[in-house]
């Protein structure tokens, strides 16, 4: 089963992020309804990862926001945000190392940090505390 654990850290080495840790198949999984979504007519895609309800909107605006709540996570990019996360689920997907990827993103903090391999479900359920999703 695909693993995906995503959370806002307020203090993740020095300012506030929303973290992504995930298998590679959560990612490609991830990585398809986002392609999905740009070439949708409703703008739209849904995807379903480790049991978490994913739904990706194309925005018309400069949108790059992300919504974490405790019953699914909403993905609300603009078509350039959304094919900036499609490259770069495609490096981590091909990777053979693990790795991460910076994406500057408008809330709910300024940095989304994708991250394969990189981090021990039991660390990263310690460091995200109540923020699971």
């Amino acid at each position: 089963m695909p693993t995906m654990k995503m959370a806002l850290l307020p203090e993740f080495r020095g300012e506030p992020v929303v973290l992504v840790a995930a298998d590679k198949e959560a990612y490609a999984i991830l990585r398809d309804a986002l392609k999905e979504a740009l070439l949708s007519t409703e703008q739209e895609a849904n995807a379903l990862i480790g049991g978490t309800p994913h739904t990706i909107h194309v925005c018309r605006c400069n949108a790059r926001t992300i919504v974490i709540s405790a019953a699914k996570v909403e993905w609300h990019f603009n078509s350039a945000g959304l094919q900036s996360l499609i490259d770069m689920m495609n490096s981590i997907v091909t990777s053979k190392v693990p790795c991460h990827q910076y994406l500057d993103i408008s809330g709910p903090a300024q940095t989304l940090v994708l991250s394969y391999g990189e981090y021990s479900p039991h660390a990263l359920m310690k460091a995200m505390s109540s923020n699971i999703k």
